[in-house]
């Protein structure tokens, strides 16, 4: 099956509604990666209500996982993913941290960890 001129400019132009922002880096490329950040997330976070803690917005992160984090980082604070993972036994923290992102990007979430609305 042939497509003629006009009926190949047509298919050829396709383009998107929507795009998420992912990421925004103004000099280019960065070697730097986000790994202190989300390490003083685990040692900082705080409960979000009376009854829930924001580390256990985190996929896989329940109640007793969340209060082993917490008494752990008490205890002394964390240094890099390799750490919280060999004191609190969590597996794959990037993982983790990208799955509760796209949760934030592609849902309409109450609380917001890692992302903000325009």
């Amino acid at each position: 099956m042939a497509i003629h001129g006009d009926e190949y400019l047509q298919k050829r132009h396709v383009y998107e509604e929507h795009a998420y922002v992912l990421d925004f880096l103004p000099y280019g490329r960065s070697s730097e990666t986000q790994e202190k950040r989300f390490v003083e997330f685990f040692n900082n976070s705080q409960p979000v209500t009376p009854r829930m803690h924001s580390l256990e917005l985190l996929p896989g992160i329940g109640k007793k996982s969340m209060w082993q984090i917490v008494n752990t980082r008490e205890r002394k604070p964390f240094t890099s993913y390799k750490d919280i993972q060999e004191r609190t036994g969590l597996t794959d923290i990037p993982k983790i941290i990208s799955k509760r992102i796209m949760e934030e990007l592609s849902t309409e979430s109450k609380y917001r960890l890692f992302t903000r609305t325009v």
